[in-house]
Order: C-alpha cells, then sequence, then structure tokens
C-alpha cells in the first residue's frame, strides 16, 4: 500500500477495481504493477477475510486509486489509467464482483463503459490523515 498519512486531494476521479477473494491475488499480482510504474496514490484490502468480511456499498472494492495533482491519477489522469489497467487485465478469465455503491459509475467522464471490475467515483475534496 502507497501510505496515505496526511493524504489531500482537491478533487477528481477515484477509481475502484473489485475482487473477491478467489480473485483478489491474481487481481493485485496484475493490477498493483501498473500503480506502482505509474505512481499514484492507492490502498488495496490486505487480509483475504477482510475482503471477504465487506458488505454493502464496501463489497468488492479491493484496490482504490486516488487523485493526487502530482500523478496521473489526477483531473483527466484516468484516461491514461484506466486503459493500461484494461490491458494488464484483460484475458485474465477473473469474474469480477459487482460493486453495488450507488455513487459508483461504469462509464468514463467521456461515455465509454469501463471494463469489467473498474468503477469510478467524482470526489470533490477530502483528506486523509
Amino acid at each position: 500500500m502507497v501510505e496515505l498519512e496526511g493524504y489531500r486531494a482537491k478533487g477528481g476521479w477515484k477509481i475502484h477495481v473489485s475482487a473477491s477473494i478467489t480473485s483478489a491475488r491474481t487481481v493485485a499480482a496484475l493490477v498493483l504493477p501498473v500503480l506502482h510504474r505509474a505512481r499514484v496514490w492507492h490502498k488495496f484490502v490486505p487480509l483475504l477475510k477482510n475482503l471477504g468480511a465487506m458488505k454493502g456499498e464496501q463489497y468488492g472494492k479491493f484496490i482504490t486509486i486516488y487523485p493526487n495533482p502530482d500523478n496521473i491519477a489526477a483531473a483527466d489522469g484516468w484516461q491514461i489509467l484506466i486503459p493500461a489497467i484494461t490491458v494488464a487485465i484483460q484475458g485474465s478469465g477473473i469474474a469480477f464482483p459487482r460493486i453495488s455503491d450507488p455513487r459508483e459509475v461504469f462509464v468514463t467522464p467521456l461515455g465509454q463503459l469501463l471494463p469489467p471490475g473498474i468503477s469510478m467515483r467524482q470526489v470533490d475534496d477530502f483528506t486523509q490523515g
């Protein structure tokens, strides 16, 4: 996990990559290297038992990618990041759980459908720390 202590962002698109307890290791092996190369702020659920216990709006949210003005997840950086994640998971045969959070969208701001396992949510301003 990239350290989020003192994290601050003025807004942008938060991206979620979903996984089940049976697919989490594969999703991590495919997606985390993309995020590390892009140097984006992110977190993931480190324990499978915690992922399996998630309910309601949190169900399936395995990796969360945060906007940050110093990297490509900021503003329109999702236009670069989502295709890179898509290439990483393409052909993996993973059955992604559907995220049930009503605030999540499954199309990009340009109206393109997101691939299975990826959703987005716009955030105006948030701080973690």
